[in-house]
């Protein structure tokens, strides 16, 4: 197989705090997406119904109150992180929105194809992206195959990454 379209797996050595450089254009293809910065309230938020406030039930107006007051606190504060898991078709790795970019959200279709670009920073195993160096292509892959895949769509296997 001719392995000239895949990445450098090298690159991707999450034991080493050496900053390196990869320059070049690859497709990729997004495994999964979440908000890293996300409280955990916000990824919940879906399961999280509070009473109509017309209904007779249990809760007093204060108890309303509390609860909105409760997830408004919690919403999201100053700049997003998404982190993503790209794949190049053969190798698997992480890659996070170090600076905005307007074209990327959590909600992205799994299987959806992207255009890396430029010089990208590579830091202890994951992929530093900047507006410039990603664009979407477009595509997908059918349900099935991004559930036989484990992949997921959203905050279920967001994992936290630490800047420094």
């Amino acid at each position: 197989m001719d392995e000239g379209h895949l990445l450098p797996i090298d690159l991707f050595d999450q034991t080493s705090t050496t900053k390196r450089e990869w320059k070049g254009a690859r497709v990729v293809q997004l495994i999964s997406v979440c908000l890293s910065n996300a409280p955990f309230i916000d990824t919940t938020d879906d399961f999280l119904e509070l009473p109509d406030e017309n209904s007779d039930d249990e809760y007093s107006s204060n108890d309303r109150k509390d609860n909105k007051n409760r997830l408004t606190k919690n919403k999201v504060k100053g700049p997003r992180l998404l982190s993503l898991l790209l794949t190049d078709g053969k190798h698997e790795f992480k890659a996070i929105e170090y600076k905005p970019i307007d074209s990327l959200s959590d909600q992205l279709p799994i299987g959806i194809k992207l255009l890396l670009k430029g010089t990208v920073e590579i830091q202890m195993g994951i992929m530093f992206l900047r507006p410039e160096n990603i664009e979407i292509l477009g595509g997908s892959v059918s349900s099935g195959r991004a559930n036989g895949a484990n992949a997921t769509n959203g905050n279920v296997d967001c994992e936290f990454v630490v800047l420094q």
